[in-house]
């Protein structure tokens, strides 16, 4: 059962993968399409915390606090109401071929979080014959593929931290990012 008042503010904040993951580096700003990764309900925004003192290219977002059970059908598409309510983020810039170039698609991510969970949509958008999807067993490198990669420094320390990613294919992978 989720609560129903509302917990204290919190934040989430969205780093560029750093030196330590320079080797995870995307070929291309992924596909076209939906990739709706998990979610719930309607809910109370949570505040921007104060910062470290530390940017590291860092960009704190809004993230969606849920408070309430809302059901959320798990298939890709991003239409029921809560994500209409989180804020999108839409502030990228490109990795490769021009690092800090402007995006040459359009890419929109919502985070919604509740008390035990964390649900990230994305709408990556792609022209279809440009998709590149090769790889297609789990944890394969991903290197040559589209792929919507998200990085979790829990550490605060920009140097650590948790990767997820997917390529347009759905092939999944997860690992541990440790800075030198």
């Amino acid at each position: 059962m989720h609560p129903t008042t509302t917990r204290s503010a919190r934040s989430l904040r969205a780093t560029r993968p750093g030196p330590a993951s320079r080797h995870f580096r995307c070929p291309r700003l992924l596909v076209h399409g939906l990739l709706g990764l998990l979610l719930l309900g309607p809910a109370d925004r949570a505040s921007p915390q104060e910062s470290n003192g530390r940017d590291n290219g860092a960009v704190t977002l809004e993230a969606l606090l849920v408070t309430e059970e809302v059901t959320i059908q798990l298939d890709g598409r991003l239409d029921e109401a809560v994500w209409q309510d989180a804020s999108a983020i839409t502030d990228f810039t490109q990795q490769e071929p021009v690092e800090g170039g402007d995006p040459s698609e359009r890419t929109e991510i919502r985070v919604v979080f509740d008390e035990d969970h964390l649900y990230i949509g994305a709408i990556l958008y792609d022209d279809l014959d440009g998709i590149l999807a090769y790889q297609r067993q789990r944890d394969a490198s991903l290197g040559t593929d589209d792929r919507f990669m998200w990085i979790l420094d829990t550490f605060l320390d920009g140097r650590t931290g948790y990767f997820f990613e997917i390529n347009p294919a759905g092939l999944m992978g997860d690992g541990i990012l440790t800075g030198g």
